[in-house]
């Protein structure tokens, strides 16, 4: 009698503890994948930041000395691509 209680009674166990592990980790990582896209919202909102503090840069460069060309704005464009290639 007590032998059939855990034939039954082991594997139910077993199931709700593997269960409440995948998802516990689960939910770990959906909670680490909302965290990450979060953060590329915010280097994304940098960026477009720091693209615009150039091209200010530049403007004013140019209304102060017309002469000299700093290209900023592509400098920081370039600084901030993904592609970054060596030319070796």
């Amino acid at each position: 009698m007590e032998g059939e209680i855990l034939i039954i009674l082991i594997p139910a166990l077993i199931f709700l503890i593997t269960s409440a592990v995948g998802a516990y980790v689960f939910n770990y990582f959906r909670h680490r994948k909302r965290e990450i896209t979060s953060n590329t919202k915010d280097l994304d909102k940098i960026k477009r930041i720091l693209v615009m503090q150039a091209k200010r840069l530049d403007r004013g460069n140019k209304y102060a000395h017309p002469e000299m060309n700093s290209n900023f704005e592509e400098l920081v464009k370039d600084l901030l691509t993904d592609d970054i290639t060596d030319n070796e």
